[in-house]
């Protein structure tokens, strides 16, 4: 049973009256005081449960969603749906707490739904693509990407997203040429994974002098933002996609010794 919140406060006179808890619901929601205003919601809900609309229920649910309860957000986001079917707000918030969760396919199944109610949201595009990367659906997030690309070839996000997309469907030719405009365009944004992705590309496409070329500006770079003596580890952890494409388990040990020998050649 829901406990209404009384403290001997004047505020809460009167709190048989379903009116007067919607009233304390908004002020405290004015008040960012998410807290109280789903315990008046419970109130409100235990008394007067007709009175629990779509609309109550969308904002109970931002409610927890802003407290970070998002289960219970998505059970008050869900009841809100059955109400208003069709609502792109409540669609688009339970994607936001499925991902939350790290529920990628519910994410991914909600996120579809509001794109497809909102197909030139180009936000919407991108957190389609990096969900449908993390269940490795990498041909399904291109289109979205590439949409992106068209309207915003500037994207440094999209971009790099786009060469990695490339780069575990195994189309290498495509994503040097993604990582190429990376490196042509967005120099300052790139990150040493970036190089370390772009030396496996090359790698696997044979131009050795192209890949040890991005291991030197990521070992460059990396010394700039971080401790250099843990630059060995973070490569070798990066090239473990090598073992994608390779049937040699020692591959990447082995790019990082030849790396090492062209470093020397040019002493």
């Amino acid at each position: 049973v829901a406990q209404c919140p009384q403290f001997g406060n004047p505020l809460y006179a009167n709190l048989a009256d379903p009116e007067h808890l919607l009233k304390l619901v908004g002020f405290y929601i004015k008040q960012k005081n998410y807290e109280m205003s789903v315990k008046f919601f419970d109130c409100l809900e235990e008394r007067c449960s007709d009175m629990m609309g779509a609309v109550q229920l969308q904002q109970k649910g931002l409610c927890l969603q802003k407290l970070r309860k998002y289960k219970q957000a998505i059970n008050a986001y869900t009841r809100a749906d059955l109400l208003q079917p069709g609502s792109y707000w409540t669609i688009l918030h339970l994607a936001q707490c499925y991902a939350a969760l790290d529920d990628v396919e519910e994410a991914v199944k909600y996120y579809g739904m509001a794109a497809e109610m909102k197909p030139d949201n180009l936000s919407l595009n991108f957190h389609m693509a990096e969900l449908l990367c993390d269940l490795g659906q990498y041909e399904e997030a291109l289109p979205h990407l590439h949409k992106i690309d068209y309207h915003h070839p500037e994207s440094v996000k999209n971009v790099r997203l786009l060469a990695e997309c490339n780069f575990f469907l195994g189309k290498h030719k495509q994503s040097a040429r993604f990582y190429e405009r990376m490196i042509a365009d967005c120099i300052e944004e790139i990150i040493p994974a970036d190089f370390h992705y772009a030396a496996c590309n090359y790698w696997l496409l044979g131009e050795r002098e192209r890949c040890f070329n991005c291991l030197q500006r990521a070992e460059e770079l990396y010394g700039e933002v971080k401790d250099g003596s843990s630059f060995t580890a973070d490569f070798l952890s990066d090239m473990e996609v090598l073992e994608r494409f390779s049937n040699y388990q020692g591959e990447a040990t082995y790019l990082f010794d030849a790396s090492n020998r062209y470093k020397m050649t040019l002493k």
